[in-house]
């Protein structure tokens, strides 16, 4: 534990102490993952423990970011009716400063007023500025490059040919070898800076604070301002100091090593710029210590930004209600069996699917679930060095499963570009100069070809999505043996019967099984994707969900398991048979897994339901192409579908798909209560019997995965459509993929974090309000049974309302309590004759409507 004790310009004693304060610091910084590792979650989850307005405002002043979105973008959306004089006043008569009629409380909001300039963070207006006001010298623009580009050469999982030499040893000690044993500058490092090298990270952190500062109680402050220049470096440092297996390529990165590193690179410009003699801040100015936390001013265009933006909120809300309303009462239990019960993710890509499925055949039953079926594993592929997580990141799972190659059939000749992979260490100065004149060209060739003439085959050999089907996953535990890292290879019988029983449990199917049941799993293949992890299923931890669902299906169909399943009164027929399948939701395809177990009894109407699935997916692209501007109105279902294979197999195509662009609505119920309502992509489904939950038990493990998954999905992207240089990463065009960690524009730039542009530039920024089928005293017992999942509720970062199974009432819970909404009937929802037909024509966010016959 590293520190001093001084005085500070007030002469108070002040102890500082170098881990503590960098632990505080790492609070304030982004938890984004490497590339690979990419998964939603609240872009401002620092200060998730204060209420959402309050605690924008103040991330909005310490980030420098927007704290919504500006005030003419409201009034335009007034204008054009999409925020409803009914949602503005329920607004008004909630808001209780305000002392004016309704009437004129409108015109009030309706005044010109002027956004005033986004401030600049406490980065660029705090200590640091000091050096560019007295000295005239930006310290940023000289040592950051340098910074970068020995964090990009040390942790680089693949891009380098040449590695950084010593990356095997911590990054301060690789630094220090640098210096001491090769000849090539790296300035302004020298011998001063040598010497601190080889006295340690810690000693160097205290005399560089001390010489550029001058002040302990300012070098925290310092510190915070030092990592918030370059937020996605900081924080990815932080993210693998505290979890370095996110990276293939393990590197010993520790926070206070980097900023041990950035303080000498300034210590030394300042050297070379200033002299020795400079006077460090304490001394130059006079300054003090930041606060991340200080109370707001609330100014009267932030205020009336805040009304605008709930009533935008509440514009969408009271259509949901009002749609939802006096249908769960109504909702009777079927007494027969479908023919086909389809599992999918709860994600709202498929809620279109789902839709467009019963359309064409409402004889199948859908469900939605956590993609990852409940099956909470690391899963190893046969082609994998390592097994990565494919459950929710809430959850440490235990179990390890393993996919196991086995020859069918000849083997496939390796294709010509396997032939000639090289390792790194076959690259020389010489080798690499004949392979750029021999092979390059013929690379720049098909390159150019590809870019020109996309081709399928562009995904087909290296898809990140697709499973091998010529292989068998390691399911079943054969020994208590663990790993090292100290997990089950496999299951047990009985912890396969959890597993199955829990899912079917929490979704109410517990009886009247089809012949056939199908786990749809989902993930995205694309092209030219550097963010594909946050295109797949955020259950399954950024990855498709296919493993989880070729397993649960195996687990299912196990006779051993069917039998610990009896002793739990869950009975499949013996004629019921689970098969695993695989949605990729860029391309609309969908590939099925051992399929050959399905007797001859079943092959029709297993047939059947595969082409129900494939007319679907051509109205599934239809009806995404309406977002797309390169995509003809004109198109039909298949060449809908035509035009999204291209654009998942295009290189130059920054959009394959707009994945949860609108997400807004997060629905647990019943299918019934949804069931013939159009939502244009915007809904989580996840289906929940409230009539079997007396006492909100299996609401409250629902809710454990509902709030973070899809409340983190539904604030990363309204944060990075908010302030998409701020918050997300700005337009993919000139992103260069750093280290394989990350993306920054250029090649000396900070690691952008968030969502790029093209991922949310149709979003519109509402909080999810999450809609439960159940009573008001048990919807609010479940939700508080988990004190971190009630905080999101709590302090508003998502919003919640019931549906009484009981009268069919909606309830809106208010900070406190529920309380009974007045909506407009759902009988004002439009009747369209199909889902095709509510798209036509239309490019813009599409209200509720109800969709073919009752």
């Amino acid at each position: 534990m590293h520190g001093t004790e001084g005085k500070s310009a007030a002469g108070v004693e002040v102890g500082w102490n170098l881990n503590a304060a960098l632990e505080r610091i790492s609070h304030w910084l982004p938890a984004q993952g490497p590339l690979k590792e990419f998964i939603h979650h609240n872009t401002l989850h620092a200060f998730q423990h204060r209420p959402f307005q309050e605690a924008i405002g103040i991330a909005a002043r310490l980030f420098g970011a927007r704290e919504l979105l500006p005030l003419a973008w409201y009034q335009e959306a007034y204008a054009r009716g999409r925020i409803t004089n009914a949602a503005l006043r329920r607004v008004l008569r909630a808001d209780d400063v305000l002392e004016m009629r309704l009437d004129d409380a409108i015109r009030e909001l309706l005044a010109d007023r002027s956004d005033p300039p986004t401030a600049l963070g406490a980065a660029h207006t705090g200590l640091r500025a000091a050096w560019r006001e007295v000295h005239g010298i930006d310290l940023d623009a000289l040592a950051h490059p340098t910074l970068f580009r020995l964090l990009a050469s040390y942790l680089d999982q693949g891009v380098s040919v040449w590695r950084m030499p010593h990356a095997h040893d911590t990054l301060w000690g690789s630094v220090q070898k640098l210096l001491m044993h090769h000849r090539l500058p790296l300035p302004p490092l020298g011998k001063p800076e040598l010497a601190l090298l080889a006295a340690g990270s810690a000693t160097a952190v205290d005399f560089c604070l001390e010489r550029l500062v001058g002040d302990p109680a300012l070098y925290e402050g310092y510190l915070l301002e030092l990592c918030l220049s370059h937020p996605g470096w900081s924080g990815m440092v932080r993210m693998l100091e505290a979890s370095p297996e996110m990276i293939l390529a393990r590197r010993k990165i520790a926070l206070q090593d980097a900023v041990a590193l950035e303080l000498l690179l300034q210590l030394g410009w300042m050297r070379r710029k200033a002299g020795n003699e400079f006077l460090p801040l304490a001394r130059a100015i006079n300054a003090q210590p930041i606060d991340p936390e200080a109370p707001l001013v609330v100014d009267d265009v932030v205020s009336a930004k805040r009304l605008w933006h709930q009533a935008f909120e509440w514009t969408l809300y009271e259509d949901v209600l009002a749609a939802l309303e006096n249908r769960s009462h109504k909702i009777k239990a079927r007494t027969a069996p479908p023919p086909v019960q389809a599992f999918f993710c709860i994600d709202d890509r498929e809620e279109s699917v789902r839709r467009h499925i019963e359309e064409i055949d409402p004889s199948v039953d859908t469900y939605g679930t956590a993609g990852f079926f409940g099956i909470d594993f690391l899963f190893q592929a046969a082609t994998s060095a390592y097994p990565i997580q494919h459950c929710p990141v809430v959850i440490r799972p235990k179990h390890v499963v393993r996919e196991i190659a086995e020859a069918k059939g000849k083997s496939k000749a390796p294709r010509f570009g396997q032939l000639l992979h090289l390792e790194p260490s076959a690259n020389t100065l010489f080798r690499g100069w004949l392979l750029t004149q021999t092979l390059g060209i013929w690379s720049c060739l098909r390159l150019a070809w590809n870019v020109l003439r996309p081709d399928s085959t562009l995904l087909a050999e290296n898809s990140l999505t697709e499973v091998n089907t010529a292989t068998r996953l390691e399911l079943l535990r054969k020994a208590d043996e663990r790993t090292a890292e100290g997990h089950f290879v496999g299951y047990s019988i009985e912890e396969m019967a959890d597993r199955v029983f829990g899912v079917f449990r929490s979704t109410g199917l517990l009886n009247h099984f089809a012949k056939v049941i199908v786990f749809m799993a989902h993930g995205s293949a694309s092209a030219n994707n550097p963010h594909f992890a946050a295109y797949d299923c955020g259950a399954c931890s950024g990855r498709p969900g296919s493993p989880n669902a070729r397993s649960i299906a195996w687990m299912a169909n196990n006779p051993d398991v069917r039998r610990s399943l009896r002793t739990r009164g869950l009975i499949f027929p013996n004629d019921c048979v689970l098969v695993g399948a695989l949605h990729n939701t860029a391309r609309d395809e969908v590939q099925y897994f051992d399929t050959e177990i399905l007797p001859e009894s079943h092959r029709e109407i297993f047939r059947t339901f595969r082409k129900t699935v494939t007319e679907a997916m051509d109205r599934n692209a239809k009806e995404r192409c309406r977002r797309f501007e390169l995509a003809s109105a004109t198109l039909s279902p298949q060449g809908a579908h035509a035009h999204v294979r291209n654009r998942a197999a295009s290189l130059f195509e920054p959009r394959p798909e707009l994945n949860h662009a609108t997400n807004a609505v997060a629905i647990v119920g019943r299918r019934q209560l949804t069931r013939g309502l159009y939502f244009d992509r915007r809904a989580f489904f996840n289906s929940y019997d409230p009539t079997g939950d007396p006492k909100g038990e299996i609401l409250a493990g629902i809710l454990g995965a509902v709030i973070p998954v899809c409340g983190g999905i539904s604030l990363e992207y309204f944060f990075s459509r908010v302030d998409n240089e701020v918050y997300g990463a700005g337009t993919k065009l000139p992103h260069n993929v750093v280290s394989l960690i990350g993306v920054a524009n250029g090649v000396d730039g900070d690691l952008r974090t968030g969502l790029p542009w093209q991922m949310v530039e149709v979003h519109d920024p509402v909080r999810l309000l999450v809609i439960l089928e159940q009573t008001p005293e048990i919807a609010l017992s479940a939700a508080k049974r988990n004190p971190a999942i009630f905080e999101w509720v709590a302090n508003g970062w998502v919003r919640l309302a019931a549906i009484s199974p009981e009268d069919g009432r909606s309830y809106f819970f208010d900070g406190k309590e529920f309380v009974a909404t007045k909506v407009a009937g759902g009988d004002r929802i439009p009747r369209m004759e199909s889902s095709l037909a509510v798209v036509e024509g239309q490019s813009e966010n599409i209200p509720v409507r109800r969709v073919g016959r009752e």
